[in-house]
């Protein structure tokens, strides 16, 4: 899978990267990990026009494998223009730390992308910080004419893929799971079997990066007093 990613850093998080270290990595009820901070906001626009299902389906999915590393994402659909927007004025605002942004665009852009690259998470470089994934839904599609795995079940895992450069902070891929950097045919039977998914490593170091995002959060509107307090008591 082509595509642009995130690295790992030491925070300096005290008591937050004791509770990153100790927190269970699978299988957390969303209200504990909401208590805990360990929530993240993505913004979403579909450029690519995908069905409506088709998306939701691939959220949901993306979801679960992000929740079992630990992590509850919250799912807002922003409008494609300013006008439409309207209602929805946070779409247009500038991103904070717990905000991440996804684009669905229809086809794989010129150079430096390959054809079949599935999507690209924007990152400066290795163990940089950055808020923004793409998918490429056309290359989804044609993943998906292979029979191996439906269209919602590869573009789920798609979105965790470029989710997990970013929480990872890093650009870089490994030899199995979810963050492999290309699929093939073995990989899309296991999506649609059981699924990619994190490794107990990796769900640990994106806990430390999602809280270490929540304690440079402005004061209002985040969980960081209840991380805090959580953290007190483990």
């Amino acid at each position: 899978m082509e595509n642009q990613g995130l690295g790992i850093r030491g925070w300096g998080l005290g008591i937050l990267l004791a509770l990153a270290a100790t927190t269970t990595s699978q299988g957390l009820a969303k209200a504990q990990l909401q208590q805990t901070g360990l929530t993240i906001t993505v913004w979403t626009y579909n450029y690519a026009h995908a069905p409506q299902e088709t998306t939701a389906r691939g959220k949901v999915v993306a979801g679960e494998i992000l929740r079992n590393a630990g992590m509850e994402i919250v799912w807002m659909e922003c409008p494609l223009s300013t006008r439409d927007g309207r209602g929805h004025p946070t779409c247009h605002d500038v991103l904070g730390p717990l905000d991440l942004s996804l684009r669905i665009l229809p086809k794989v852009n010129p150079l430096p992308f390959r054809e079949n690259t599935l999507g690209f998470a924007a990152l400066s470089g290795e163990g940089d910080r950055g808020s923004m994934a793409s998918i490429f839904y056309q290359s989804v599609q044609e993943l998906a004419v292979l029979g191996d795995a439906p269209e919602a079940e590869i573009l789920g895992h798609a979105i965790a893929h470029e989710i997990g450069h970013l929480l990872l902070c890093t650009i870089r891929h490994t030899d199995s799971g979810i963050m492999r950097v290309a699929w093939g045919r073995k990989d899309l039977k296991r999506i649609q079997m059981e699924g990619l998914h994190f490794s107990v490593q990796q769900g640990k170091q994106m806990r430390v990066e999602v809280l270490a995002r929540n304690a440079s959060a402005p004061t209002e509107g985040t969980a960081s007093s209840q991380t805090e307090s959580a953290a007190a008591r483990q």
